[in-house]
């Protein structure tokens, strides 16, 4: 498959997803779009992040085997499962085999785990639109045997059934958030660290005032009460990565 009949592909599936008005039958369109590329299943929805308090997430649909989906609601995969992790932690899509690969020790059972149930390998596609929660769109299959043109038009259709997705659940778009300059987004990683006020000059050769300003800034920003609550809401909202 060309890249241009790839793209004329993904187009038809978009125009399939934008015409439907139930959120299942969105997921189900996409994924028969998926099945035609070669892949096996589908799954789309927001990503929990594990260093705050779990709430269920108000989109997750999927094509998966129903004893692989409740399996992965029992344990709780939504926060622990490496692939999960790495769509929170970046933009790029991926293979499943790079997340597993990056969380060595800890993802080689969750691996197993993904074997057992057929799911051999997978490509996920991180959904960060800045209105909602982050989320994903991931597709699981048998073997990996994708060239770039079934990858490039997968992701195009993906994005845009997961947006179609999120208006349909109304989701309600988070305030506006003022960019942080370098020095405080590295003054606030420190933070983050544990580091205090004068340690945090000492390594950056600034005086122990000038963090103290930053961080009056950041707070000002965040619209935060402690250093906490700073490092917290700057870390849902993507701005450090700690």
């Amino acid at each position: 498959m060309g890249i241009s009949s790839g793209i004329t592909n993904a187009v038809k599936a978009i125009d399939a997803v934008e015409r439907l008005t139930n959120p299942r039958k969105v997921v189900n369109e996409f994924a028969a779009y998926a099945r035609s590329l070669g892949f096996s299943t589908v799954a789309a929805g927001q990503i929990d992040n594990p260093a705050f308090e779990h709430k269920p997430s108000k989109i997750h649909l999927s094509t998966w085997p129903k004893d692989w989906a409740e399996y992965w609601v029992k344990n709780n995969l939504v926060v622990s499962d490496p692939v999960a992790r790495m769509a929170l932690s970046q933009k790029d899509p991926f293979r499943w085999s790079e997340a597993f690969e990056r969380y060595g020790d800890y993802a080689r059972s969750h691996r197993d785990v993904h074997k057992e149930f057929g799911l051999e390998d997978g490509f996920t596609i991180p959904v960060h639109t800045g209105d909602g929660p982050p989320g994903c769109v991931s597709l699981g299959c048998d073997k990996f045997d994708f060239d770039p043109a079934h990858l490039a038009s997968i992701e195009l259709a993906a994005v845009h059934c997961y947006v179609r997705l999120e208006k349909l659940f109304g989701l309600p778009k988070r305030k506006d958030i003022a960019n942080l300059t370098h020095r405080e987004s590295e003054i606030l990683h420190f933070v983050a660290a544990g580091k205090t006020n004068w340690e945090i000059g000492h390594i950056l050769s600034i005086s122990e005032y000038h963090v103290r300003d930053c961080l009056k800034s950041v707070s000002k920003k965040l619209d935060t009460v402690s250093r906490a609550h700073s490092v917290a809401t700057a870390v849902r909202e993507k701005l450090i990565f700690p």
